[in-house]
Formats: structure tokens, sequence, C-alpha cells
């Protein structure tokens, strides 16, 4: 069962945040020794893809060079290949948590204003340059975010489509917002909208609107989260000093010779955005069948969250454990979420059917 719809935003002033739960990730890739189904990270399970595997195996000998410090091959495949822009618009960071904490560090002290829930690490990287948070909510249950009043906000960041709920702003209402409040500098997160076909990035506004920053992860996509490799597009002024920040050699060779390969890989991009809707779609409708138990939001990349009813998140953590599963615990761990909730990834049909049966059997039991 669908939650319901109601579209407004207010100013959330959380209690007793609990900074250790809030920094946590996704879960282990075995428990006791045993491998775990995981359903906890929002990876692509369809890669890393076999031309990243070969090119890494290719390249191994180049780490006994110093690597480009700019990245010039890597950028220059971004702004040429994919996105239309200049090279002097992208700075490589080493992961695009790296880029989240180099932006926040780029004002001074100050108040932000962040849309939850949402991925933590932005009001981490915030809070650790100084500055003072506000939180923005949804109201409803189906957690479509709209436009707000920032306020006194120098900076607000979002994510999209959001991190843990799936949900995606309509690309011109978005624009439009940041058009309207020039003096606000927006981060828009977009890790999660490689996985999509459509036209909602805001990259190619970027250059003529020096308020806005776009975030992307080749990790997601591609499945590399051991090698660490994000990127950010800005105004040309604005990248070149958020490069200037930056320590000499931010990633390393076989960062840049992977992310190179995954960007050439173009046949893997569309294989998987043609995977992803029809399998996520599936799971969201046989996740209908335990609506005594499960409510899903409706989402719009790989992952689902979903809210529990006469069971805990803990729980349901603990008994999938016994079936070799591991889900992401969303109570507690992100701002903004009132009651029990998970975080499931889509992953292939045989793996989902397994959950799907596991939930079956665990939930009789509730």
């Amino acid at each position: 069962m669908f939650l319901a719809i109601r579209k407004f935003m207010r100013l959330l002033q959380p209690a007793n945040v609990d900074l250790e739960r809030l920094w946590s990730h996704g879960g282990p890739p075995s428990e006791n020794g045993r491998p775990l189904l995981d359903f906890s990270t929002n990876l692509n399970p369809l890669g890393p893809p076999a031309s990243v595997l070969r090119a890494l195996r290719q390249g191994l000998p180049e780490i006994a060079h110093y690597p480009d410090t700019n990245s010039l091959m890597l950028t220059e495949e971004l702004a040429k290949q994919y996105y239309g822009v200049e090279p002097t618009q992208i700075v490589i960071g080493n992961g695009v948590n790296e880029c989240i904490h180099a932006v926040a560090r780029s004002r001074p002290p100050g108040l932000m204003a962040i849309v939850q829930p949402t991925y933590t690490e932005y009001h981490r990287a915030c809070l650790n340059a100084g500055h003072q948070v506000e939180h923005w909510v949804p109201e409803g249950d189906d957690f479509q975010p709209t436009p707000f009043d920032p306020g006194r906000a120098r900076m607000v960041w979002l994510c999209n489509p959001n991190n843990p709920t799936g949900r995606l702003w309509p690309r011109e209402q978005l624009l439009s917002w940041i058009e309207a409040n020039p003096r606000v500098d927006f981060v828009v997160d977009e890790s999660f909208l490689v996985f999509r076909r459509d036209g909602h990035s805001l990259i190619s506004r970027v250059r003529g609107l020096e308020n806005l920053i776009v975030l992307r992860s080749l990790t997601k996509l591609f499945t590399l989260p051991g090698l660490r490799l994000g990127y950010l597009v800005a105004h040309p002024d604005r990248a070149s000093a958020l490069r200037s920040d930056q320590p000499w050699w931010p990633i390393g060779v076989l960062s840049q010779v992977a992310g190179l390969a995954a960007l050439k890989d173009k046949p893997f991009v569309r294989r998987t955005q043609a995977w992803l809707k029809p399998e996520r779609n599936l799971l969201l409708y046989k996740l209908d069948a335990f609506s005594d138990h499960l409510r899903s939001v409706l989402s719009e990349t790989n992952f689902v969250l979903v809210r529990l009813q006469r069971i805990s998140a803990e729980m349901l953590r603990h008994r999938l454990l016994r079936h070799n599963i591991c889900i992401r615990l969303a109570t507690n761990r992100f701002i903004g979420l009132e009651g029990e909730y998970i975080r499931l990834a889509v992953r292939t049909r045989k793996e989902n059917e397994q959950l799907l049966t596991a939930l079956q059997i665990v939930l009789k039991k509730s």
C-alpha cells in the first residue's frame, strides 16, 4: 500500500539527535563469517562492469607512477562526452563525500538548510565546517519535497532523487526556486539520477547559475565503493576555488583508470537503466502483499523506503539475518523519519525473490 500525498514543507526542530547513529551507513558483507545478501547498500547489482575490471588489471603497472593531479582525461570525458560543459567546471574528488565536505568548507560559518530526511553526510560536513543547520521536512507520508523560503540560510542542500525516500524533485520547479534565490547557494546531489534515462539533471544549467553546485558519484551506478570516486559540477569560478582547496592527487591512478573505463562503457549504463524500472516496480508491487506490516514510499530510483507496522525495524533485521539477508535500518538514522523504517535496495530478480520469500516467513510471526 502506497502512502498518502500532501505537499508542503515545515521547519523541524530535532531533539536529542543521536549523531553516532546518524553517521552510520550500510551493513556488513558478512555475519559471523557467513556471506549476506546485502539489501542495505544502494549499489548497482549488475556491476562492476567487466570493462572496468579489465582496465584495472591492465592499469596495475601504473601504480609505480604518480597520478595526474588534475585527472585531465577523466575530466574531459565527463565534460565533453557526457554533459557538454567545460572541463573547468568539473572538480574530481575522492568520493562524493570529499566534494560534500569541500563545499561545506567553502563558505564561512553561517546558517545552512538541509531538506530532510536525507543523506546524513551533508549535516556532518556542515557541522564540521562550523555552520548552524536548519532541517526542512515534507509534510505527509509520501515525503515529496517542495520549495520553501530559505530565509537567512546561505546554502540549501538536497538530494535528487533523494536518499532514503527515493523521491524526485520536478526539474522546472527546482530551477525556478534556485533562480528566485540568487543569494543562496543550492547544492543538488544527483548521485542516484544516473539510474534514470530522462532529462532531470541540472548540470546543463550550472554555467548560467553561479549559485548552483551539482554533485555526482560513480560509486552507485558502477558499483565502485572501494575506489572512492565522485565529482561536482559548478560555475567555472566556483569550481576553480573549490579545486584550489584540494590536496595534490585527490584520487589515485587506479581510480582514474576505472572511472575512464566506466564512463566509456555506455552499453552498461543503458543496460542498467533498462533493468531498474521494471525490477523496482515489480518489487514495489510484491511488497504490497505485506501491507499489514509494510508500507512502501513510491521510489524513483534503485532503493525503496518502507515504513513498518506491528514489527520494529530492529526485530525485522534480526529475523532476516537468520535468512542471510541484510537490510538498512532507517529508524533514528535519518532526521525527519518518525516511526519504524527500513530501506531496501533493488537487486536482481532472483535476489528480490529471495527477500520476498524471507519476508513471507518472518512476518508470519508478527
